[in-house]
């Protein structure tokens, strides 16, 4: 066992930090990338299966959905703006009214569609004397614009912000799907912006994106070895080989360990046309054909990798001070 974790050699250190870095590589790179096997419309009818109805609800109809929580905070903040603009109108007709009824505005008129407000040539509203009183009307007019303001640029901001990732969500989502999947998805998002005259403004932004991204091809899916079979298997394995090198250090278990991703590795490459990609925990593994966008290095550097655990472990056990 380890006495203090040092690592003392050299050796150690470089070979501490390649088998971290395979599995950060298993982690981060992905073994798929841009392959039309990948393609939506080539995974047969997905609309049509099964599953379709709970897609729909993981990733905009359900209330957990992220989709959803951004139309309904979209639709909350529109509304708190309006409302609070409403007041504020109000507040301001009702300054007005008050200056009326202390003479400080004659009458109103309409005129061209403008109010002309007719000031009297002399008001005792207008003295030095009344100062105290038309400061204080003056300067409660002034903290409620100041205060919507304040109110509505921090609104609006947030209004932003959700727009912006909801529009990333839905490029994302509007992408990776087919003709009958989009028609959906594009139904859906515009009738739930459409129920109410303050989000009205939405249909229009979410339809000139829908324009956007009509003639854009179905892009294909990135996929990382986390989320195929022999992928997720192998970072397992790799995972538990390194723990038995460094803090184990037992050369036989060492050996024997090394056997296991040397041949998932191989049936991997074997079978790397043919994966089986993990969709999500209970649902079967989705099988593929894929021809293109493949990259091999991959499953060759965990086979290198465990080869050479196979034959020259001891330089990674040595490499920690026993």
């Amino acid at each position: 066992m380890l006495r203090d974790g040092k690592v003392k050699t050299l050796s150690g250190k470089i070979g501490l930090f390649t088998m971290m870095m395979v599995v950060v590589i298993l982690l981060v790179v992905p073994i798929y990338r841009n392959s039309n096997g990948l393609r939506i419309t080539n995974l047969g009818d997905l609309d049509k299966s099964i599953y379709y109805e709970q897609l729909k609800e993981d990733v905009y109809e359900g209330q957990d959905s992220e989709l959803r929580k951004l139309i309904v905070s979209i639709s909350s903040l529109s509304a708190k703006e309006q409302n609070d603009l409403k007041n504020l109108v109000r507040k301001t007709g009702n300054a007005f009214s008050n200056f009326m009824l202390q003479s400080a505005v004659k009458d109103v008129r309409i005129s061209n569609g403008k109010l002309n407000f007719r000031i009297p040539t002399f008001s005792e509203f207008y003295s030095i004397s009344n100062r105290e009183n038309y400061s204080e009307e003056v300067e409660s007019l002034r903290k409620t614009f100041d205060n919507f303001i304040l109110d509505s640029n921090a609104r609006c901001r947030e209004i932003e912000r959700s727009m912006n990732k909801l529009f990333k969500i839905s490029r994302r989502y509007y992408e990776l799907s087919n003709e009958k999947m989009r028609k959906d998805f594009k139904e859906y998002m515009v009738k739930s912006f459409g129920r109410s005259k303050i989000t009205k403004f939405m249909v229009d932004e979410m339809n000139t994106l829908f324009d956007q991204l009509e003639d854009e091809p179905v892009r294909a899916i990135t996929i990382r070895p986390y989320r195929t079979y022999h992928g997720i298997r192998a970072i397992l394995i790799l995972m538990m080989l390194f723990s038995t090198v460094v803090i184990l250090r037992d050369d036989i278990l060492r050996r024997i360990l090394s056997i296991f991703p040397i041949l998932l590795s191989l049936m991997w490459i074997i079978r790397i046309k043919s994966p089986l990609i993990f969709v999500e925990w209970k649902v079967p593994y989705l099988s593929c054909k894929i021809h293109d966008g493949i990259i091999y290095p991959v499953p060759i550097l965990v086979m290198a990798i465990s080869i050479f655990i196979f034959l020259c472990g001891k330089i990674f056990e040595k490499g920690v001070e026993g």
